[in-house]
C-alpha cells in the first residue's frame, strides 16, 4: 500500500509540476504576446482615430480661412462679371491651406491658387479671350498640370 501511495504521490507531483509548467508556458508564451498584440491594435486604432478628426479639423479651418480670403478678394475686385467657384484644401508639401479661385470679366479671365493665410499667389494664370496666342497656352496648360498636383496629392 505503502508504494502505492508513493506511485500516486509521485505522479499527482509530476502532474502538478506539469500543470504549473504548462501554466507559465501559456501565460508567457500565448497569453502575454496576444494582449500586448491587442493593446497595441488599439493604440494604432485610436492614432488613426485621432489623425482622422486632426485631418477633418485641419480641412475645415483651411475651408474657413479660404473662404474668408475668397471673400476678401472678391471685395477687393468689385464689378467683375463672375467669380469661379473657389476649392480649398491643406497641401503637405507646403504645408499650408491652399485655395483656387479667378474671375472672368469682359474679354479677360484669371486663374490663381493662393496660400490662404499669407494671400501670397503660389501659381496664376490669365487670357484675353479674342487673342490666341500659342505662348499664352502653353502658359495656361503649364498652370493646369501644377493645379493638379497642388490639389491632388
Amino acid at each position: 500500500m505503502k508504494a502505492n501511495f508513493n506511485k500516486l504521490t509521485k505522479g499527482a507531483l509530476i502532474f502538478s509540476f506539469l500543470l504549473v509548467a504548462f501554466s507559465f508556458f501559456y501565460y508567457y508564451v500565448i497569453f502575454l504576446p496576444q494582449k500586448e498584440e491587442a493593446r497595441l491594435e488599439q493604440q494604432k486604432q485610436e492614432q488613426l482615430v485621432k489623425e482622422q478628426k486632426e485631418q477633418t479639423e485641419l480641412v475645415e479651418r483651411c475651408r474657413e480661412a479660404g473662404e474668408k480670403a475668397y471673400n476678401s478678394y472678391k471685395n477687393n475686385n468689385k464689378g467683375v462679371d463672375y467669380f469661379f467657384d473657389p476649392e480649398f484644401k491643406f497641401n503637405k508639401e507646403l504645408n499650408t491651406c491652399i485655395y483656387s479661385g479667378g474671375y472672368s470679366s469682359g474679354n479677360f479671365w484669371e486663374r490663381f491658387v493662393k496660400d490662404t493665410f499669407t494671400e501670397r499667389t503660389i501659381i496664376m494664370t490669365f487670357n484675353f479671350r479674342d487673342k490666341e496666342d500659342e505662348k499664352r497656352t502653353d502658359q495656361i496648360l503649364l498652370f493646369w498640370e501644377k493645379y493638379e498636383k497642388l490639389f491632388t496629392e
